[in-house]
């Protein structure tokens, strides 16, 4: 023990403040390497100094839901369309959530997209046995746009269509859009990006939009057209089948079962509707033997108007009713516009209805006898809504 003060013990003074040190220095440098450890852990593991990365955001979502019966888990993933090919993944993948929603994000691109699901589990509609999902795809016609959410629900409906549209040819734009005019005309009209896919073991009908509902009745009937054709296996070769007949233009002979499969889905014990079997069957208008698609050209000219339905070509053949779709808004005059037999669609077909046309509805269910496409020259045997 040094003395408190002495000029004597001089090298005493000095060994205290030697040992004084040497403690300064290892608390020193156990704060220096704490800090650093901080530093790292707050950086993610990169002890160097410097301003944050910043991390891109995504100025492009797709949204949606995953559904045949609200799928948990499934694994979306979303790439380029090119040329009628699968491109460049978008984003990264995703899961959904438990009731098969989803959102990916990316940037810097504004063309067409496929969204496929895989995986991922659901409740069958009719009979509660837990399915696994094999894979559905999804094209919605149109670019999607950058700062936007663009809607691309993934069902049935839209694996269908994406299985017409490559029957027809391939991937392509017209295609595509084609596939999906041929299934909604089937299956009561309802856009299938546009409208959501009511889970009707869960929601009230009654005070849900017509097309919510009608699309919720289509996927029950798909579940009930299952149970009660167990012959036909899976939803896989139930779609695989629908797309057969299709092109062979005989799934008209479907037509009473898929409303029995309807049924089967009302009586369950699973219907959270409050539909009955009479009331459900109605609300929803099925087109199973929708006529094929001619290559006769829309060429209807009366005064330089293509929209005249006075022609005799068509007055002739029997014509009453007659529907238009991609036909520019400046194509015919406000007189014709205003012509009650004549109906005009939107741009592409679906349900949007851009200035300057009338409503999508004012076409749907009228049976009329033809149904042009001012864009392609094709025309439509019977109502392809």
């Amino acid at each position: 023990m040094c003395p408190a003060v002495n000029p004597s013990h001089r090298p005493c003074v000095r060994r205290r403040l030697n040992v004084v040190s040497a403690t300064l220095h290892r608390m020193l440098g156990a704060v220096c390497s704490l800090s650093m450890l901080m530093i790292a852990a707050g950086c993610g593991g990169d002890a160097t100094f410097g301003p944050t990365p910043v991390v891109p955001v995504p100025d492009t979502t797709l949204v949606g839901v995953v559904s045949n019966a609200p799928v948990s888990g499934a694994r979306v993933c979303a790439y380029q369309l090119a040329n009628g090919k699968r491109g460049t993944l978008l984003g990264s993948c995703v899961q959904t959530d438990v009731a098969g929603n989803y959102v990916i994000g990316f940037r810097d691109y504004a063309g067409e997209a496929i969204v496929e699901a895989s995986g991922g589990t659901y409740r069958d509609m009719v009979t509660g046995a837990t399915r696994t999902l094999t894979l559905f795809r999804s094209i919605r016609p149109g670019n999607v746009l950058p700062l936007n959410a663009n809607t691309v629900h993934i069902t049935p409906l839209t694996e269908l269509a994406v299985q017409r549209a490559e029957s027809l040819g391939g991937l392509t734009t017209t295609l595509v859009t084609e596939g999906a005019r041929d299934v909604v005309s089937r299956f009561g009209g309802f856009d299938l990006h546009r409208s959501f896919p009511a889970d009707l073991t869960t929601t009230q009908a009654l005070t849900m939009d017509v097309d919510k509902r009608a699309y919720g009745l289509a996927l029950a009937g798909l579940s009930g057209y299952l149970v009660n054709k167990a012959s036909v296996g899976t939803v896989d070769t139930l779609l695989k089948d629908f797309n057969a007949k299709i092109t062979a233009s005989t799934l008209s002979a479907e037509t009473q079962s898929f409303r029995e499969g309807i049924s089967t889905f009302l009586r369950s014990a699973r219907n959270g509707s409050g539909l009955t079997t009479t009331a459900g069957n109605g609300l929803i208008a099925l087109n199973f033997g929708a006529g094929s698609i001619t290559t006769q050209p829309p060429t209807i000219t009366e005064g330089g108007e293509k929209c005249l339905l006075s022609s005799p070509k068509w007055s002739a053949l029997g014509v009453k009713s007659l529907c238009w779709f991609n036909l520019p808004v400046a194509a015919c005059s406000a007189f014709v516009l205003q012509t009650a037999s004549v109906r005009i669609l939107s741009d592409n077909g679906l349900a949007d209805t851009p200035d300057g046309y009338l409503s999508v509805t004012s076409c749907r269910n009228q049976n009329q006898l033809y149904t042009a496409d001012w864009a392609t020259g094709k025309v439509y045997v019977t109502d392809p809504f």
